[in-house]
């Protein structure tokens, strides 16, 4: 059954390209720095700065492996390919598995790479339907009226030297007017297109509460619809919010690695309650 998701596909898959080569094994010891400090001081809260070839390999992981394997696969490839193999019989100071941190930064970076894709992927949509609603604009019916009112204005000249300057002035004022009536007709048009959006949201808003009131139980086809669509909005301004926010705290200045883990734990949390939104919305047969 073919669904909406299919507009947020992250990776197209990358089969038919090989695989890097697999770096030879290392051995590392807790003096090993990473991430700025030494192993034998990583910790949970350790803030992963990762550089910008980092960043490419974790796309290009997701690439090859699919949207539905990348996490669940073998990591050890990856971290070699990171660089941040070896680790397997390192502890740090207090005890723990250094590989076992690593892994879990690398899986938090993963799934965030995941949640960056679908925005872009989201961004580009929307910078596609501006670009189809200004087009509807110009070619609207009101639009159009006015621009050919406007191109019919009188531009005849006189060429009485004595007038030169007048009429030059004039000239100026109306080709100042054709302009201002292009935009107005433009911007009216565009208003018109925004005020009907808005009605048709708020009507849908009355159905639903109307059809909740009436005490039925059920929800009409229309009114679930709309319920569906509202959802679906709502995710992808949540996705996004936490996207920015990710993008503020990997910013801030000092040590702000707890507030990192926290944002990055929330976009996870988030990303899950996006999947578990579509497998409801399959399960419900939304198309």
């Amino acid at each position: 059954m073919s669904t909406g998701r299919s507009t947020y596909s992250m990776y197209e898959s990358s089969s038919t390209t090989s695989s890097p080569p697999t770096p030879p094994a290392r051995r590392r010891n807790q003096s090993n720095i990473l991430f700025g400090t030494p192993a034998s001081q990583l910790v949970s809260g350790t803030r992963a700065a990762w550089t910008a070839s980092q960043v490419t390999i974790f796309r290009e992981w997701i690439g090859e492996k699919g949207p539905t394997k990348f996490l669940t696969c073998d990591l050890g490839p990856l971290l070699a390919r990171l660089n941040l193999d070896g680790y397997a019989d390192v502890t740090n100071s207090v005890g723990e598995d250094v590989q076992g941190l690593l892994l879990e930064k690398v899986k938090r970076k993963l799934r965030a790479e995941k949640d960056n894709a679908i925005v872009r992927k989201k961004n580009g949509g929307w910078q596609k339907k501006e670009k189809k609603e200004e087009q509807k604009v110009m070619d609207s019916d009101s639009f159009k009226h006015y621009h050919e009112e406007a191109r019919r204005m009188p531009t005849e000249e006189h060429h009485h030297h004595v007038h030169h300057h007048h009429h030059h002035h004039t000239r100026n004022k109306r080709s100042e007017s054709v302009d201002s009536t292009a935009d107005t007709a433009l911007t009216s048009a565009s208003s018109a297109t925004v005020t009907a959006s808005s009605n048709n949201s708020e009507a849908a808003e009355r159905e639903t509460n109307a059809s909740k009131k009436s005490g039925s139980g059920k929800v009409k086809d229309k009114d679930k619809r709309a319920l569906w669509d509202r959802a679906i909005v709502c995710m992808d301004s949540l996705k996004e919010a936490a996207l920015h926010m990710r993008e503020v705290v990997e910013a801030l200045p000092g040590d702000a690695s707890w507030l990192d883990t926290v944002s990055d734990d929330i976009a996870c949390k988030v990303g899950y309650l996006d999947d578990s939104l579509w497998e409801y919305l399959e399960e419900e047969g939304f198309q």
